[in-house]
């Protein structure tokens, strides 16, 4: 179904350490994971691994209601203890009118890192404010599909 409205999406890639390092994330992820699925203003959760990093996809209705999902909980304890466990981690936020596909949302997160290795850090990857015309979305979240990260 078309969406005449965007949908802030949310996707990041995260490469642990080695060893214990990983088995800390994996438990952190799957916490977030949980946790992302059942936030408010959530339209989408999923998750999937490319070689050696993981990678989450989320869609939201408003950044209010991602910032919010963000800095509490599960997900909040993975971004205070992710300096010690990554080798490496990247984030990118953009607006679209619908749920992206995995090859959509890997270009552009592929993309941004490219642009990110020419000028350095860009508000594109570090967070978006405002969403584009239009109001918040009204009514109830569509299914969430979910994967277990593997």
């Amino acid at each position: 179904m078309p969406q005449d409205e965007p949908f802030l999406i949310a996707i990041g890639g995260f490469e642990p350490r080695p060893g214990l390092a990983t088995l800390r994330f994996q438990w952190l992820a799957v916490r977030s994971f949980r946790q992302a699925r059942h936030a408010k203003g959530v339209r989408h959760a999923d998750a999937m691994r490319r070689g050696r990093t993981y990678f989450s996809l989320t869609v939201w209705e408003t950044a209010s209601a991602m910032k919010a999902y963000a800095t509490s909980g599960a997900h909040l304890e993975a971004m205070r203890a992710a300096g010690s466990l990554a080798r490496s981690s990247r984030f990118h936020r953009y607006w679209a009118a619908g749920v992206p596909d995995w090859p959509t949302a890997l270009a552009a997160w592929d993309a941004a890192g490219r642009a990110e290795d020419k000028t350095g850090p860009t508000g594109a990857s570090s967070g978006v404010e405002a969403k584009p015309q239009g109001s918040p979305r009204q009514g109830t979240a569509a299914p969430l599909l979910a994967r277990e990260l593997r």
